[in-house]
């Protein structure tokens, strides 16, 4: 009996990440190609395809995940990081080791960057005037 529901529940994911795919495509097609919310999207699709273990898939979307990203945000976002750090535990489950310590040296050397800078740099302005009221 708990098979049976292990395989309902795949197939479950399956078809989540399945709509989640056309949703991607249809949205591109309205906000085009690189929107902040095709990047949440491809996010989503990408933590869907691991799930059912479609790792190359789960790939490409962290991927393009990162560019949109980039594109968007530029480097020193926290959200940057994270997609690197992603991307280096796929190619860990791949086993290329190699470039997996790649992408978690380069989210290291984020984070590391991020915790030599200036307050008023690694803080929001909205953040900076919450500390301001606060004290």
């Amino acid at each position: 009996m708990a098979f049976k529901m292990d395989v309902k529940a795949e197939s479950g994911i399956n078809k989540y990440s399945k709509f989640y795919e056309d949703a991607v495509r249809i949205q591109k097609e309205i906000l085009g190609p690189y929107h902040p919310e095709i990047a949440s999207m491809l996010w989503n699709v990408g933590i869907s395809q691991l799930k059912i273990g479609c790792i190359d898939e789960a790939m490409d979307s962290f991927m393009e995940t990162l560019l949109i990203r980039r594109l968007i945000l530029g480097n020193d976002h926290s959200d940057i990081a994270e997609i690197l750090h992603k991307i280096g535990e796929i190619f860990e489950l791949k086993g290329e080791n190699h470039k997996a310590l790649n992408f978690f040296t380069k989210h290291y050397v984020w984070k590391k960057r991020m915790r030599k800078r200036p307050l008023s740099m690694s803080l929001s302005p909205f953040k900076i005037l919450l500390i301001f009221i606060i004290y």
